[in-house]
């Protein structure tokens, strides 16, 4: 891990001093500013040094990474400015030279933790933190550092983060539990900021069910609850072992999100409740799903199911108005829950 900033007059390849386009939003006591602000993220880096893993990416490290590559750790280096880029290979180290605001690809699975330093604001950074959440592995860790109100305003991105709460809780809704977070406070020629620093676990993988929509019994439709009946041949492959029951959870009509074939006129994302039984004569659970909301024909559609929170056992009923009442409540409950 880099201990002192490698050019201490910032007076980097491609960025000189005497080009400076950016005013004092990047002359030589700005850049110090940001390097000695990036370095506020250490703190992190070092606490949870033996939970960072062996694939290590760092977004964003300009001239002054944040850590070096070492027997403990193999990093890579991403960056789309070419100066950049070229510094570092010149150094021999791995680089991703990718614009986060064009079409890029990253391997899946991969990263065991990820490392972001004031970048968010020159980005989509809700879009990009989706997108970030594939490359990592299971309960891999996102390190994060950003001042909201603070950079180059005219590079920042119309999607950037607005407020501190606002960043913390994107990173939550994109698939992230909060493991610890600090605000450290600090002021220029008397203008106030924030920094936040975060560090977070990318939160447990949902359960993803493809199918298509088959014709079932129709009960759902009798009670007044019409469910869409999943075939089951992706549940099959997976070897899925999930309770029975009611399940709160997301359908996605098209398979949007996992590139199936777009043939259909009906596309979106719905709350439902899922419904994982009974066993059948096979010893397989049947798959349905009620889409909040949605009115229409999804026979032969494509979807996508995922599970989320478990609501309650699958059980018979005495008597049909008891069944409707039940799922009454089913519905109440995960319409609470929201999305």
């Amino acid at each position: 891990m880099n201990k002192t900033p490698i050019f201490k007059n910032y007076d980097w390849s491609g960025w000189r001093l005497k080009d400076n386009k950016f005013g004092d939003e990047f002359d030589l006591a700005a850049r110090g500013r940001m390097v000695q602000g990036c370095r506020e993220l250490m703190v992190f880096i070092k606490k949870y040094k033996r939970s960072l893993g062996r694939n290590i990416l760092e977004i964003g490290p300009f001239f002054d990474p944040l850590i070096k590559p070492s027997s403990q750790y193999k990093v890579y280096y991403l960056d789309r400015d070419k100066f950049v880029q070229g510094w570092l290979r010149s150094n021999k180290q791995r680089v991703y030279g990718i614009d986060l605001n064009k079409k890029y690809t990253l391997p899946n699975s991969f990263f065991s933790s990820v490392v972001v330093s004031q970048v968010f604001n020159y980005i989509d950074y809700e879009k990009f933190l989706k997108k970030i959440n594939g490359s990592l592995v299971d309960n891999g860790l996102l390190l994060v550092n950003n001042v909201t109100n603070y950079g180059i305003k005219k590079l920042f991105h119309k999607n950037k983060p607005t407020s501190l709460e606002q960043t913390v809780k994107v990173i939550k809704s994109t698939g992230y539990d909060i493991l610890e977070k600090k605000i450290i406070e600090f002021s220029i020629n008397n203008e106030r900021f924030k920094r936040l620093l975060v560090v977070a676990k990318k939160g447990a993988r949902d359960i993803v069910v493809l199918g298509k929509v088959i014709h079932g019994e129709h009960l759902g439709r009798k009670l007044g609850f019409p469910t869409a009946n999943i075939d089951r041949r992706d549940f099959i492959r997976q070897n899925l072992k999930v309770k029975l029951g009611v399940y709160a959870g997301r359908v996605e009509v098209d398979g949007r999100l996992l590139g199936l074939p777009q043939k259909t006129a009906i596309k979106g994302s719905y709350r439902a409740a899922i419904v994982i039984g009974p066993i059948d004569h096979r010893g397989l659970p049947k798959l349905e799903a009620h889409l909040i909301g949605f009115k229409g024909n999804l026979y032969g559609k494509k979807m996508v199911l995922y599970l989320g929170k478990y609501i309650r056992p699958f059980k018979k009923f005495a008597s049909v108005d008891l069944l409707k009442e039940q799922i009454k409540r089913d519905i109440q409950e995960i319409r609470k829950l929201g999305n």
